[in-house]
C-alpha cells in the first residue's frame, strides 16, 4: 500500500517544533522560566491576600520548570526540540515509517515541557500529531485523537458513525485517556495548594511553599499525585455506568425509545471528553480567593479550579443534549430536557455519593445531608425546565 507524503501533518510537526525552540530560546536568555502574570511580584508578600493586605487578584502562567532550565540547562533540552524538528524530515523522506515514530514523538512532546513546550501549543499539537501517526494513514475522523477532537466539535457524522457502530473498546481507551489526564491535572493541583496550606489550614499557610509554587513556578510532586490519578480511573468507570444506566431510562425508556445499552455506553464515553482540560489546571495559579477558596458570583462559587469544572460540565451536558437530539431525531431543545432527565438522577448519586465515598482528586461539588434538601429543590427546578422543553411529548 502507498503512503502519500502526510504533508500538512508534516507542516504542523515542524511548526510546533519552532514554537518550542522559541519557548526554549528565549528561557535560556532569561536564565529560568518565563512567567506571564496580571502584575509583577517579586516575592509572596506582593500577591497574597491577608487581614492586613488585600492585595487585588493575580493570576501567573509559567512556562518552563526552574530547577531543570537554569544556569544554562535550558541549551541542553533545546537539543529535543531540534530533534523533533528531524523526525518531521525523516517522515517527508521516509512517509512509510511515520508510524514507527508516532510514539517517539510523543514521547519528546513530553521530554519538551522544561522549556514550556512551545509555549504549551507546541506541545498539544505534537502529541496530537504523534497519536494520530499511530493510525496513519487513516482519515483524521477515524483514529482516536480523531474522535475525541470531533466530539469537542460537536460532528454530528461522528455521533451518527458511533451509534450505527458502536465500539466498546475504543469507547473505553477512550475514556481510560481521559481519566489518566484530567486526574493527573487535578491531583497535581490540588497536592501543591496542599504544600501551601499543609495543616489543611486555610488561616495558615506556608510562606516557603507559597513562594516556590506562586512566584517561581515550581510544580511539586508526590507519589500520591499517581495514586490519586489512577483512583480517578476506577471512579470513571463508577460514573460512565451511572450516566449509561441513567441515559438509557430517563432519556430513552422513560418516553418510548429504543436504545441498546451497548450503543449507548460507547456514545456516553466520549460525552466525557471535556474534562480533559483539567489537564491545563496545574498551568495557572492565583492568589486568594481564586486559589483554593472561592468567592460568589450571586450564588455561584467561583475559583479558578472551579471554572474549569463548570465549563467542563456545561460542555458536556451540551454533548449529552447533541447526542440525544441526532440519536431521536428530534429538536435540540426538546433534547436538552431529555438531557436534564437523564442528569437528574446522574448527578445526584455522583455528588452525594461517588465523590464523598470514593474521594475523587481534584475541585468538585458535593452536597451533604444539610444540603439536600437544596439539591431537591434544583431537582425539582430541572426537572420542571425539562417539561417546559417537552421532554416527555413523543413525536
Amino acid at each position: 500500500m502507498e503512503i502519500k507524503k502526510p504533508t500538512k501533518l508534516i507542516v504542523i510537526l515542524v511548526f510546533s517544533s519552532i514554537l518550542t525552540i522559541i519557548n526554549g530560546i528565549l528561557i535560556a536568555l532569561n536564565n529560568g522560566p518565563l512567567m506571564l502574570a496580571s502584575y509583577t511580584a517579586k516575592n509572596i508578600a506582593d500577591v497574597w491576600v491577608t487581614p492586613y493586605a488585600q492585595n487585588p487578584p493575580w493570576v501567573r502562567i509559567v512556562y518552563g520548570m526552574p530547577d531543570l532550565t537554569e544556569n544554562g540547562l535550558a541549551y541542553g533540552w533545546l537539543s529535543i526540540a531540534v530533534l523533533q524538528a528531524a523526525f518531521a524530515l525523516y517522515i517527508f523522506v521516509k512517509p512509510k515509517k511515520i508510524r514507527s515514530v508516532g510514539l517517539w514523538i510523543i514521547i519528546l512532546s513530553l521530554l519538551t515541557i522544561p522549556i514550556g513546550g512551545g509555549f504549551y501549543i507546541g506541545l498539544i499539537l505534537s502529541v496530537i500529531i504523534g497519536l494520530y501517526s499511530l493510525e496513519y494513514p487513516k482519515k483524521l475522523e477515524e483514529t482516536f485523537i480523531g474522535k475525541i477532537i470531533n466530539t469537542l466539535r460537536f460532528n454530528a457524522k461522528f455521533f451518527e458513525d458511533t451509534a450505527a457502530n458502536p465500539n466498546l473498546q475504543k469507547a473505553t481507551l477512550t475514556l481510560f485517556f481521559i481519566a489518566l489526564l484530567s486526574g493527573f491535572g487535578s491531583s497535581l493541583y490540588s497536592y501543591n495548594v496542599y504544600k501551601i496550606y499543609p495543616a489543611g489550614d486555610l488561616s495558615r499557610f506556608s510562606e516557603a511553599a507559597a513562594t516556590e509554587v506562586l512566584i517561581r513556578g515550581r510544580l511539586y510532586s508526590d507519589p500520591i499525585v499517581y495514586t490519586s490519578t489512577i483512583s480517578n480511573v476506577f471512579i470513571m468507570l463508577i460514573k460512565w455506568l451511572i450516566l449509561t444506566l441513567s441515559i438509557y431510562f430517563f432519556a430513552f425508556k422513560i418516553v418510548g425509545k429504543e436504545a441498546e445499552l451497548f450503543t449507548l455506553s460507547s456514545l456516553s464515553a466520549y460525552i466525557y471528553v471535556p474534562e480533559l482540560i483539567f489537564i491545563f489546571t496545574p498551568l495557572i495559579f492565583t492568589n486568594e480567593p481564586n486559589l483554593s477558596q472561592t468567592w460568589s458570583l450571586i450564588v455561584i462559587p467561583v475559583s479558578w479550579p472551579l471554572l474549569l469544572f463548570y465549563v467542563s460540565r456545561i460542555w458536556s451536558f451540551s454533548l449529552l443534549s447533541y447526542a440525544i437530539s441526532k440519536l431521536q431525531d428530534i429538536t435540540f431543545g426538546k433534547a436538552i430536557g431529555r438531557a436534564l432527565f437523564a442528569a437528574i438522577p446522574y448527578l445526584m448519586l455522583t455528588y452525594m455519593w461517588v465523590y464523598p465515598t470514593f474521594k475523587a482528586p481534584g475541585f468538585y461539588i458535593t452536597f451533604t445531608g444539610e444540603s439536600s434538601s437544596m439539591l431537591a429543590f434544583l431537582a425539582a427546578i430541572a426537572y420542571i425546565i425539562a417539561l417546559l422543553f417537552g421532554a416527555l411529548k413523543k413525536e
